[in-house]
């Protein structure tokens, strides 16, 4: 079995890693959510996907506090359109809560 890889941040990482939106269920119970990153890591997860509008930026806080230096860990940070304005498929990034 071939395992498929990328070049990212001047390493190789598998091409699927670890998607922090998930983190987001988690927003009222931030240790468990620490604790489920901090799981992913351990098998082998070698990268995080995520952009800071996920939760409001609490998946991101979430990464700062579950990984330290030495997991070498990476993240890769989407950004929002430049445009505000454009719309479709990916393209609206505002976050939004619902009542």
């Amino acid at each position: 079995m071939t395992t498929a890889t990328a070049s990212f941040a001047a390493r190789t990482v598998f091409r699927i890693g670890y998607g922090a939106l998930q983190l987001e269920r988690l927003h009222d119970r931030r240790g468990e959510a620490v604790a489920l990153l901090r799981r992913a890591v351990e098998p082998g997860v070698d990268h995080v996907d995520t952009p800071e509008y996920y939760g409001f930026g609490f998946a991101n806080d979430v990464i700062r506090e579950a990984l330290r230096p030495e997991d070498d860990v990476p993240a890769a940070m989407k950004t929002p359109s430049a445009d505000r304005n454009q719309r479709g498929p990916g393209r609206d990034h505002t976050p939004r809560r619902t009542p």
